[in-house]
């Protein structure tokens, strides 16, 4: 009798052990979000999900609001303006653009695979279930000044173009923002038609969506070592693009540039500043890393020589600030279609020198009406953009040093 007593003492002094164990297991698990986007097989449960959970906000590095619920109903910022610069960033609800945050972070906004802890506060207190909240990197501001700029010079307005602003040191993303662009505000079924079928392609995000020729710039530039996005285990990162050189997306191109910066390290890139839970505590926090050596330091001077002595000539001379010291590269890529149509591709990709405002800029700009047989007179169309982005930054000294980490 003793004896059966022990061995079932110590059968419920194993249980509890495992049950313990399991405990943690699910705590651990649910207090940092999932690495990967959604999957197709959770497509489903993700449907499920937006039937019953109230997605978490989305703001931006300052704090500013950019995308929140009420009543039921997805609201992004205000003005129009903003929404429409944002929009291939964050995504919305119609699924038009998948590759925002509102698609790949969805295990996070809508509380997939919660914490045990949360799951049993809930329950207990009868809550309605709330996903996380995401701060991202990005400024609303720069962000809406890239469409500002965009539409401010003669030889910008009207064309497809984008830009892309990092951080080289740590790998934020500063603002991207691609045009032609929409509101997402209560898109309508035929407006969603239409803009799947538009010419000008207005739900690509062109800065991580599709990839474009170099052209002069891939003498600058050598052809970048295969490097694998790390997983982690905070967020779900941009993708690296697979596109072969010299075809790269702008967001490539920014992140070669930040290498030229960097002695040849690629910093990775981040979109997700910090993440918290519906009670406001912090699940996950900023924390940057490298991609890998993109070149040798010997190859980074070689490219930074080459970006001081463009912007001393008259090719980049706009770019000329004795404060940021900007290093540029501009240039042009001629590409036919099928059709047979020619389409020209004008480049511009920066850095600063400036220790407190470490930043790298690329913009493209489109010229769909090229005629291949004339020398293009507009290769400086990109670095018009660029020039304003960096006189944005330069006048925003507050914003750029509080994304600073140690």
């Amino acid at each position: 009798m003793k004896l059966q007593r022990h061995r079932i003492r110590m059968m419920t002094v194993i249980l509890l052990i495992l049950l313990c164990a399991l405990c943690v297991l699910l705590i651990l698990r649910g207090s940092r979000p999932a690495a990967v986007s959604f999957a197709p097989e959770d497509a489903a449960l993700l449907n499920e999900l937006k039937e019953t959970v109230t997605p978490g906000n989305i703001t931006d590095r300052t704090g500013a609001l950019l995308a929140s619920s009420k009543d039921g109903v997805r609201v992004y910022t205000e003005p129009a303006e903003r929404r429409a610069s944002l929009v291939h960033l964050l995504g919305e609800t119609c699924g038009l653009i998948p590759g925002g945050v509102e698609t790949l972070h969805a295990s996070l906004l809508y509380g997939f695979r919660p914490g045990l802890l949360d799951a049993i506060s809930r329950l207990i207190r009868k809550q309605e279930r709330v996903g996380s909240n995401l701060t991202l990197t990005v400024s609303g501001d720069l962000c809406e000044q890239i469409l500002r700029s965009a539409a401010a010079h003669p030889e910008t307005a009207g064309r497809p173009c984008c830009a892309v602003v990092i951080r080289y040191d740590t790998g934020e993303i500063a603002a991207m923002a691609s045009l032609p662009t929409f509101d997402p505000q209560q898109i309508t079924p035929e407006q969603a038609e239409s803009l799947r079928e538009a010419a000008d392609q207005p739900l690509l995000n062109r800065v991580t969506g599709k990839a474009f020729p170099l052209g002069s710039l891939a003498a600058v530039f050598p052809e970048p070592q295969k490097l694998q996005l790390k997983a982690t285990t905070l967020y779900r990162d941009l993708e690296a693009d697979p596109s072969v050189y010299p075809l790269v997306t702008p967001l490539k191109l920014c992140l070669m540039t930040c290498a030229a910066a960097e002695s040849g390290r690629m910093p990775e890139p981040r979109i997700i500043r910090e993440v918290t839970n519906a009670s406001g505590a912090v699940v996950s926090g900023f924390s940057p890393s490298v991609l890998g050596q993109y070149c040798s330091p010997e190859q980074a001077d070689s490219i930074r020589s080459t970006m001081k002595a463009s912007v001393a000539s008259e090719e980049a001379g706009m770019l000329t600030d004795p404060v940021l010291n900007i290093y540029a590269a501009v240039g042009s890529a001629t590409q036919s279609d099928e059709s047979g149509s020619s389409h020209r591709y004008h480049w511009c990709t920066a850095f600063n020198r400036q220790p407190d405002l470490p930043w790298a800029v690329t913009v493209l700009v489109e010229d769909p009406n090229a005629d291949p047989a004339e020398p293009s007179a507009e290769n400086a169309a990109a670095a018009l953009i660029a020039r304003d982005l960096f006189a944005w930054l330069k006048i925003h000294p507050h914003w750029e040093t509080s994304g600073k980490t140690d």
